[in-house]
């Protein structure tokens, strides 16, 4: 996973927290139960006196049938924040040659955070024929597609 932690405010004295997180070397499949996104889990403590964090996810999914149709959540130390939820879909293409970008942002307040917490998104599919390909791209130069590496940016605000 890419990680780009921003402190604009020069929170800490230069600080950008402690963070921890995990490679992504591959696609997967989503299913009709709630699957961890790969990339998207990260244990970050902010630096002292950071009032706000934004949490920035970005990747890409394909449907792996004929089309996908899927939810996705934000969690927050195993507690879901509704107001971060999303769903995707192409049903109106009866194709697997498109891919959609995805895009969370959750801005999350930061005040009485002082250790580590787990921050990370998961997806469900509708059923066994709205499943999709997460990390890959449709088509790249008409080789099909390809893996696409997930990012994150940390945001700390003071």
């Amino acid at each position: 996973t890419c990680i780009s932690v921003k402190n604009p405010n020069n929170v800490g004295g230069g600080s950008v927290g402690t963070i921890q997180t995990v490679s992504v070397t591959a696609t997967f499949n989503t299913s009709q139960s709630w699957q961890l996104i790969t990339g998207s889990d990260i244990s970050y403590c902010p630096p002292p006196g950071t009032t706000l964090v934004i949490y920035e996810f970005n990747f890409q999914s394909r449907p792996l049938n004929h089309h996908k149709i899927m939810s996705i959540k934000f969690l927050l130390n195993d507690s879901e924040l509704t107001q971060a939820r999303q769903a995707s879909t192409n049903y109106d293409h009866v194709t697997t040659g498109q891919s959609t970008f995805h895009h969370i942002k959750v801005p999350i307040s930061a005040t009485n955070w002082s250790s580590a917490l787990d921050l990370r998104c998961q997806v469900y599919s509708l059923s066994g024929g709205h499943r999709a390909t997460i990390h890959k791209s449709a088509y790249w130069m008409s080789v099909g597609g390809i893996f696409i590496k997930p990012s994150i940016t940390l945001i700390a605000i003071k």
